[in-house]
């Protein structure tokens, strides 16, 4: 996974090893930023299905500012958690602790411990379902501080809808929960009302 725009283009982030979660094509990222790229003042955003993250570092290095992810994967919530760290050391000049963490001259626990929990508590690591819902949406809230929400942003999985994922399955994906998590997103939107949405 690498960033495409902005300050860090080209950069390659380190992710989780697998096929769980999928990166967003270069394409489809450079044309979400030519749609909404005259909007980005002090514009916050929220990342649905966030996997490791690569839709919202896009989102970051062109000028937006996370209010939080939301993401059930336990080892993408690690690299969203490790992100959002890299960027409050890079904003706070103290990018060597991050430098540390990756040559390995320190554990995550003890690369955390340098990190306020406020940054560590905007990676939320839920299922976006019926039951986590009203949860999440509370959490969100706290993040948002009676402060607006300008865009939300994410993809459900797309295996229910994909070739690929319906001939892996057996039950060719019928009654697999991710075909309605759309319905979730809409949820966010009907919530949250935001400018745009990707």
């Amino acid at each position: 996974m690498r960033v495409i725009a902005g300050k860090a283009r080209s950069l390659r982030l380190k992710t989780i090893e697998g096929m769980d979660t999928r990166p967003t094509t270069d394409r489809i990222k450079e044309t979400l930023f030519n749609m909404i790229q005259p909007s980005i003042a002090d514009s916050r955003f929220l990342d649905l299905f966030a996997g490791a993250g690569g839709l919202s570092e896009g989102f970051i290095q062109a000028g937006y500012t996370p209010i939080a992810h939301v993401e059930m994967d336990a080892a993408a919530c690690y690299t969203l958690k490790t992100r959002a760290a890299f960027h409050w050391l890079r904003a706070n000049g103290n990018i060597e602790i991050y430098n540390q963490y990756l040559r390995g001259e320190m554990t995550r626990a003890d690369f955390y411990k340098h990190i306020p929990q406020a940054v560590l508590d905007t990676v939320l690591n839920y299922e976006i379902s019926s039951d986590t819902i009203s949860e999440i949406f509370n959490k969100v809230d706290s993040l948002l501080g009676g402060r607006e929400l300008d865009l939300i942003i994410g993809g459900p999985p797309c295996q229910a809808y994909s070739l690929a994922g319906r001939s892996r399955s057996a039950t060719k994906m019928v009654g697999d929960k991710r075909n309605y998590l759309y319905k979730h997103y809409a949820e966010f939107l009907r919530r949250y009302k935001p400018k745009y949405f990707a």
